[in-house]
């Protein structure tokens, strides 16, 4: 029988070191917030991410470097992967790269963990995608998968592998289902996009967006993802469960835009073309009562995560994390 993993493990050592948890993906826009998140309770992060992202402070995302195993013979108590693709456009255009970012990523991840630090509690940052349209709102971790993009499919498929890790190896492993996430340093997306095309608008300009504007997302602050993370690491079984992470509030399109725009007051019209593009889902809500159930609270309201990215400075976001978050050097890495 596979072993639940809990925070008694965490305190007692009897699941790796206590001390340390990775994130990989850490210069990417929910790894940011994570790396802070676990930081500002006093956590140690060691942060990885792929050899091209030239920083001295992270770990190279890859197997094969010394460094990572390194990392991983340490018996770190949780890695957090939140590596690999994020477009549900990009994976309809290039579904082999997608694959090859997400699913085999993953699989190379969970496979050294396997090998390495079978003790450590591996969470994936899946997706909502999973679900695809489903067949009644809200959506609890129980609905069926039935994803519409190459995109869901292979977060639907990297938790498949997860699972048969857990059941066959017994590597701990939970998976976050994330639904809409957004915050003032993620420069794509629906709530960003928005907001830029109404600020570059003239005055009186009519500004065009793509779908019906009834289709509808529930909108989770970048913030509250990491609040998420911690909850899960902390209180889950680790025994190939999944969690919703949402707030729970189903906001239409339609009405995004109008918030947008009343805020930035702008008088520009509003208009859909009616298209739904290849691979996007008409409608989302989440029950996240079982993440609740764990201690969740989201802090961010839609209406507040819109103001703060509307008035905060945006210059492009520098993708060198150590910019904005200082990560500790493994040994013998040059700080």
């Amino acid at each position: 029988m596979s072993r639940q993993y809990s925070a008694h493990d965490r305190d007692t050592g009897n699941a790796g070191d206590g001390r340390v948890i990775v994130v990989t993906g850490a210069t990417g826009f929910l790894g940011r917030s994570i790396v802070r998140r676990l930081q500002s309770e006093s956590r140690e992060v060691v942060g990885a991410a792929r050899p091209s992202v030239e920083r001295q402070a992270l770990v190279p995302l890859s197997v094969e470097a010394p460094q990572f195993k390194a990392l991983l013979a340490r018996q770190p108590y949780a890695l957090v992967h939140a590596a690999g693709s994020a477009s549900v456009a990009d994976s309809v255009r290039e579904p082999h790269e997608d694959f090859r970012s997400s699913v085999a990523l993953f699989e190379e991840v969970i496979d050294a963990v396997r090998r390495l630090s079978p003790g450590t509690r591996v969470l994936l940052l899946s997706s909502a995608a999973v679900y695809g349209n489903p067949t009644h709102l809200p959506i609890d971790e129980s609905a069926p998968t039935a994803p519409v993009s190459p995109y869901g499919h292979h977060k639907l498929l990297s938790e498949q592998l997860g699972r048969m890790y857990q059941t066959f190896y017994d590597v701990p492993f939970c998976s976050i289902r994330i639904f809409s996430a957004y915050g003032k340093e993620l420069r794509r997306q629906v709530v960003f996009d928005v907001a830029q095309k109404l600020r570059s608008a003239r005055a009186g300009e009519t500004v065009v967006l793509r779908g019906t504007g009834r289709e509808s997302r529930d909108f989770i602050h970048g913030e509250d993802v990491a609040r998420a993370v911690l909850c899960v690491l902390d209180g889950a079984a680790f025994a190939g469960e999944s969690y919703n992470v949402a707030s729970g509030q189903a906001t239409r399109i339609e009405e995004l835009a109008s918030s947008i725009r009343d805020q930035l007051r702008s008088d520009a019209t509003v208009e859909f073309d009616g298209i739904v593009r290849s691979g996007d889902v008409l409608y989302w809500q989440a029950n996240v009562s079982k993440l609740r159930g764990l201690g969740f609270r989201p802090q961010w309201t839609l209406q507040a995560g819109i103001r703060d990215m509307l008035t905060s400075e945006h210059g492009d976001v520098d993708s060198k994390i150590g910019d904005h978050v200082k990560l500790p050097t493994m040994p013998g890495q040059r700080a």
